[in-house]
């Protein structure tokens, strides 16, 4: 499969996520930030992988950025321009683990937390960046891919924003995209690297736990 990234998909699906990344939306502001322009998302490169299936789990390596007007090849679950791998990504299809999940007992001291309320027209919207015609009233890359906005509101209590560089997604219970937390807890901040772990809740309850990697960026 081919596709050109172009920058009105990704930013039509930068705001049915509500990623205001101004990395993915600002030439000027990305140059300032040692990049060549406006880069796609990581996830939604990542989200091309979904189509009909529902996804267990999944994790995905982003290697380098992609401009507007690239052709992108996707070989399985990885994404090639040319000969660069720019998306390394690991797919198990199926229905949710049915784990019982529970937060950290600490996570309240050091979380931050995200309500969000997808509504059939964001998730169409996000749907349509992706030159996907059907229908899906939950994708599970669409949860994952909330993740990227969370994490920029966390890195946004620290004047800073990021580029995604790893992330990992194990749905463990059926959820809502209607009701759904993002809860965020530090593993290790770094000046090179930043690591998180993440718990998605739906309706009070863990239904998908993850882990992220994000490169601090000063703009």
């Amino acid at each position: 499969m081919e596709f050109v990234a172009r920058k009105d998909d990704w930013i039509k699906y930068a705001d049915s996520v509500r990623d205001n990344n101004p990395i993915h939306r600002d030439d000027a502001l990305a140059r300032g930030a040692g990049l060549e322009g406006a880069i796609a998302p990581g996830m939604w490169l990542a989200s091309h992988v979904q189509g009909n299936s529902k996804i267990k789990k999944a994790e995905f390596s982003f290697k380098k950025p992609v401009y507007d007007g690239e052709t992108i090849k996707r070989n399985s679950y990885s994404f090639r321009r040319g000969d660069e791998v720019v998306c390394k990504g690991d797919v198990i299809f199926g229905e949710p683990t049915n784990q019982i999940v529970f937060l950290p007992e600490d996570i309240v001291k050091i979380a931050y937390f995200q309500d969000f309320l997808a509504s059939e027209k964001d998730v169409m919207n996000y749907l349509n960046s992706l030159g996907f015609d059907g229908e899906r009233a939950n994708p599970e890359m669409y949860l994952m891919s909330l993740s990227a906005p969370t994490l920029l509101g966390y890195a946004e209590l620290n004047g800073l924003v990021g580029i995604h560089a790893y992330q990992s997604m194990e749905v463990c219970r059926p959820f809502d995209l209607g009701n759904v937390t993002v809860n965020v807890e530090e593993e290790k901040i770094g000046k090179r690297m930043c690591k998180f772990n993440l718990y998605w809740e739906s309706r009070g309850e863990v239904v998908a736990t993850g882990k992220s990697k994000v490169l601090p960026v000063s703009i």
